[in-house]
């Protein structure tokens, strides 16, 4: 190592560990992770990992309130407050417990162990992964890569910053934080998001029950449900109630069709293209005038409507939500004034509370329950994986005796190979069943969630309107 390296870098050095941030990338971690174990991450931690800046920051920050250093200080020194009333006590320590959960972004101490873990068990990531604490010395690296060693990077701010500038660099360059705003900057995006963390967490919950049957845990690969298709048609009773809540199914009362007709703009000019315009690009219809907008709202007054669409093209930023609205660089408002009763809006797209936010939780709830009520039945007795695993142990004796036996013909070797693709259709068979098992349960709990909850909704609306 340079003498005084980190404390003063040269140029050399800082270039080097700012090619070797921009070079890295923290999916060659989570590939390792899914390689290694068969564990798949969480959907977004495997969206959050094509962004190497939300990864870095995410090392960089506390997991939550309680994770920070002067938080657990303050702590400490009102327990030890000794000369303070024992009820100013009790308060500040129940005030203290109320917000150290509050997360604040950062990776939770399991995420940091198994990060660490993987980096030193593996050289290549490594070599192609960004470490908030530490660098690759270049002087360390020779004919022998293995023999390579990482510093400290402590307090050298030039090699903080250098190495920040190549983690940053290169996600401009992959438009990594952009692709996720990008995705996400759809509300359908979000409630699908939410509904596969949701699938991905009943999944994971049911370790315990795996546990407790005395079901080998390697022999249960979370999350069952591999597929892509069926997790995301398990997402669908969520994204059409956000579909429904933004108005992309329907026109709205008090609406314009989105290719409206000259003669009534209630009407489409063309169904196909209007169709198309609300499926695939997403868009709805604008309000009416108020003349003709009264004639489907009546409950609505003129000033009601005219404060309503000041509101819609505010992009002045409030961050008061006392006031009965809120707004975030136009980009996140919300209001408890809307037309619609209280509402979010989101990248211009009106959410009702009422009609819309509540249906699209209960759907994600109701997946989770759905999928945990579906491992509970795959995991008892005489369940699907209790089939499964029998099936795969199977397949696995064949194997070690195919291995160990020396064949007379070619066509007893290619009977055996027959037997065995055989064996493991039957597996997979077993296997998709499973799958759409946990399918079957969470389109059943997640649809009735978001049907109950939007005629709750609607039940509550009208009644708004009336009075």
């Amino acid at each position: 190592m340079a003498e005084g390296f980190l404390k003063d870098p040269s140029w050399e050095e800082l270039l080097d560990i700012y090619r070797r941030s921009f070079e890295a990338n923290p999916r060659n971690y989570a590939d390792y992770r899914r390689k290694a174990t068969g564990y798949e991450n969480t959907p977004l931690m495997d969206m959050g990992q094509g962004s190497q800046t939300w990864n870095y920051l995410r090392q960089a920050l506390p997991e939550n309130v309680g994770s920070m250093q002067w938080f657990q200080d303050q702590a400490r020194n009102i327990q030890s407050a000794n000369n303070s009333p024992k009820w100013r006590r009790t308060l500040a320590t129940n005030a203290m417990d109320a917000v150290s959960n509050v997360p604040l972004g950062g990776y939770t101490a399991d995420e940091r162990l198994k990060y660490q873990q993987a980096r030193a068990d593996d050289l290549n990531v490594r070599t192609k992964t960004v470490d908030f604490t530490q660098v690759l010395d270049p002087n360390s690296l020779g004919a022998d890569s293995s023999k390579a060693k990482w510093v400290p990077i402590g307090d050298s701010a030039r090699a903080r910053a250098a190495q920040a500038a190549g983690v940053v660099s290169a996600d401009i360059a992959t438009d990594g934080a952009r692709n996720i705003w990008w995705f996400l900057n759809a509300p359908q995006a979000v409630a699908s998001m939410a509904a596969l963390s949701a699938l991905h967490h009943g999944q994971k919950g049911s370790e315990d029950v795996v546990r407790a049957k005395g079901i080998p845990q390697e022999n249960v690969q979370v999350p069952t449900m591999k597929r892509r298709g069926y997790r995301l048609a398990a997402t669908l009773p969520s994204v059409i109630a956000m579909s429904a809540a933004v108005g992309n199914i329907g026109r709205k009362s008090g609406y314009k069709q989105v290719v409206p007709s000259a003669e009534d703009p209630r009407q489409t000019a063309d169904p196909w293209q209007e169709a198309l315009s609300r499926y695939f690009l997403g868009r709805t219809g604008r309000l009416l005038p108020y003349k003709e907008f009264s004639k489907e709202r009546p409950d609505v007054s003129p000033d009601e409507y005219r404060r309503y669409k000041a509101y819609s093209f505010d992009q002045k930023t409030d961050l008061n939500p006392l006031d009965g609205d809120f707004n975030i660089l136009g980009a996140l408002r919300g209001t408890t004034q809307g037309i619609h009763g209280p509402e979010v809006n989101f990248m211009g797209k009106s959410i009702p509370i009422g009609t819309g936010v509540l249906p699209v939780a209960a759907g994600v709830i109701g997946a989770r329950m759905g999928t945990k009520k579906a491992m509970k039945r795959l995991v008892d007795k005489g369940g699907g994986f209790d089939q499964l695993n029998k099936q795969k142990e199977l397949i696995k004796t064949a194997e070690e005796r195919y291995k160990a036996k020396n064949f007379k013909t070619e066509a007893d070797k290619v009977a055996a190979d027959d037997w065995i693709a055989k064996q493991q259709m039957i597996a997979d068979e077993l296997d998709s069943r499973n799958q759409r098992e946990i399918l079957k349960q969470a389109l059943l709990y997640s649809g009735t969630g978001v049907t109950g909850a939007a005629l709750v909704g609607e039940g509550v609306e009208q009644v708004r309107r009336a009075g």
